[in-house]
């Protein structure tokens, strides 16, 4: 396949080589004192420039969070045809992942860490939470926990009951970047470039076991991005090379069902019902069936732009669009996706 128009960008936008930043383990923070980083041009963590193109978004109850830039953009989506813009952000870094939990967004920051946000008042948006982490990636928040994707230094656990008293709980090195991370049941699901696709164990954040990994077989390698699980199924978006399906009912024994690959460079999954929605970039939206352990395409919407990223709330899904900003799509009929509605920003 020829250069990925999004994939290697990321990759090349900040280099893999960077010498972690060393932090003890049980590490607590305050993080009203701490949140100001040093994002001097000449850093190699942080992005020499930052532009403000759409790269992650999520959603919960009417509030859609997109993380643009270095900015965080709240929008209402109340129904009408086009969503409020209630509140904005601009954080220390680009914003690489967002998880929504009740009325705190958490965010994977490149060039700063894990920064914690109250969005109970959109009007008024707080920060609670930070830990420096500058090559964080992707993250995940379960049983409060965050699971934090950061690059070459693998996975990170932190204890996030207390936003302003942070703790990290244990780390764990990935054979490559952590780029993306799913947990479900005390299993993280981590998307570790071309390491594939890493089961680990994190039951205990102080003994992270590795328990399996995706096979590969006759599908080839490819550097996994995207993560997303289903049950006992685990799909894994990797540009150069297609959608994973993965068997994991026996973690250790993980197995590949198949690999669609009639995607140009597929760098996010959601999952909802029997169908899985795809960010492919320049080639848009995917819809595939996933009934059978043979994955096919239902349809496809062009959007004249780079979807980035996938986030489904009910029946609908918000897409990323890199340059122009979000889209809403109507999936109630997910063989007949409908065009809500498109929010166009200024670059």
């Amino acid at each position: 396949m020829s250069l990925l128009d999004w994939g290697c960008l990321l990759l090349l936008s900040v280099s893999l080589q960077c010498s972690p930043v060393e932090k003890s383990h049980n590490q607590e923070t305050d993080s009203q004192s701490t949140y100001q980083m040093n994002t001097n041009e000449s850093s190699p963590i942080v992005p020499k420039t930052i532009l403000p193109f759409s790269l992650t978004v999520a959603g919960q109850g009417q509030q859609i969070y997109l993380g643009r830039g270095r900015e965080l953009l709240v929008f209402e989506n109340s129904g009408n045809s086009q969503p409020d813009l209630r509140g904005r952000l601009v954080l220390e870094g680009e914003i690489r992942d967002i998880v929504a939990v009740e009325h705190v967004v958490y965010l994977a920051v490149l060039g700063s860490g894990l920064v914690i946000v109250d969005v109970t008042d959109p009007s008024q948006l707080d920060i609670t939470g930070f830990l420096e982490l500058p090559l964080a990636e992707g993250l995940d928040v379960e049983s409060r926990r965050a699971y934090i994707a950061v690059r070459e230094e693998g996975l990170v656990i932190v204890d996030v009951t207390d936003s302003n008293a942070l703790m990290e709980l244990g780390r764990y090195q990935t054979q490559e970047g952590a780029l993306k991370v799913s947990v479900r049941d005390q299993l993280a699901y981590v998307a570790a470039s071309y390491a594939g696709m890493r089961i680990l164990d994190v039951s205990d954040p102080a003994k992270v076991s590795e328990v399996g990994f995706a096979t590969r077989g006759s599908y080839g390698q490819g550097s996994a991005w995207g993560v997303a699980v289903s049950d006992d199924r685990v799909y894994s978006a990797i540009p150069d090379n297609g959608l994973r399906q993965v068997d994991v009912s026996d973690p250790s024994k993980a197995e590949t069902l198949s690999l669609y690959r009639d995607l140009y460079a597929p760098i996010a999954v959601a999952i909802r019902g029997d169908y899985a929605f795809v960010a492919d970039q320049s080639e848009g939206l995917v819809v595939l069936d996933r009934r059978k352990d043979v994955m096919r395409e239902v349809v496809r919407l062009d959007f004249d732009d780079s979807v980035t990223d996938v986030y489904m709330v009910d029946s609908a899904v918000y897409v990323a669009l890199k340059r122009s900003g979000l889209a809403i799509v109507d999936v109630k009929n997910p063989t007949r996706p409908k065009r809500v509605t498109r929010i166009k920003l200024e670059e």
